[in-house]
């Protein structure tokens, strides 16, 4: 398991303006691809969750799983190529999700609502799938400009001080959904609590999650605790029971029946597929 002291280690990315102090997270080591990943400036990160990058031995396209957490992706690929693209690639969706990860593809991830926000939604007063499928105009414009940077330290800089100036020309300010979100890690907290602690009835706060993040608050939170427990199985040789219980579930059977809904396989045979593909690796 990776200490505390790794994930916070700053890596400086040079640029031809000064240098970037940006926070380099152990890589996300997949079958025949790693990824590596930044933490976004601290002025961003209500909003977006990461960079990353993916690496492999040669040019590719990668399968790979996506799991349910309510964030969404913002893609770049072609950076190296003449014909660079940009394109949202994720939506909040329910369950397990197969998707491809080109070689040396480039990415932003955003956390719930923040897509919403950055995209424009509040001004455009749509639900996120309508605001992503109209591309903000910004988009394609980026994607060439990152292009015409040569190196890896340079785009990161770029792209960090784009979202920041975007940021701060939409006005974004900690919203609903944004204070709504720590709470929601706090498995011990029943739902009902959220109206008192926010103050807004529960059907509000449900269309306001349904518009900025596509899923409901409850969804979201049971997708945060499968995602909770998933990292356990991979990272511990804990009891599935005891992860069970840490992870705010009622017992075995009960995140036996949640994980194998969402995720697709019970969390046994979720466990034996991780662990051979860390076995497998080294």
């Amino acid at each position: 398991m990776t200490q505390q002291g790794d994930r916070d280690r700053p890596v400086a990315i040079p640029a031809e303006s000064g240098a970037l102090q940006l926070v380099e997270l152990p890589p996300l080591v997949l079958p025949d691809l790693s990824v590596r990943r930044w933490l976004p400036s601290p002025e961003l990160r209500p909003w977006v969750d990461l960079y990353w990058l993916a690496e492999g031995q040669a040019p590719s396209v990668i399968q790979a799983h996506g799991y349910a957490d309510g964030g969404t992706t913002l893609l770049f690929e072609g950076l190296d190529s003449t014909q660079p693209e940009g394109y949202w690639e994720a939506r909040p969706y329910h369950g397990v999700r197969r998707f491809a990860v080109s070689h040396r593809a480039m990415g932003v991830r955003l956390c719930p609502g923040g897509a919403w926000q950055l995209a424009g939604g509040r001004r455009r007063g749509r639900y996120l799938a309508e605001v992503l499928d109209g591309e903000p105009s910004w988009l394609t414009p980026l994607a060439e400009e990152l292009a015409e940077l040569l190196t890896l330290g340079q785009r990161l800089v770029h792209l960090d001080a784009f979202l920041c100036r975007l940021a701060h020309d939409a006005g974004l300010a900690i919203d609903t959904v944004q204070r709504v979100l720590p709470i929601l890690t706090q498995s011990e907290v029943p739902v009902a609590a959220w109206q008192s602690r926010i103050g807004i009835t529960r059907r509000g706060l449900e269309r306001i999650f349904e518009r900025q993040v596509g899923m409901s608050p409850g969804q979201l939170a049971l997708a945060w605790r499968i995602k909770a427990a998933r990292q356990a199985l991979t990272d511990s040789t804990a009891a599935i029971a005891e992860i069970a219980v840490d992870t705010g579930f009622h017992d075995q059977a009960h995140l036996t029946h949640a994980f194998r809904r969402i995720v697709g396989e019970p969390p046994g045979a979720y466990r034996r597929r991780k662990w051979s593909q860390i076995y497998n690796r080294r």
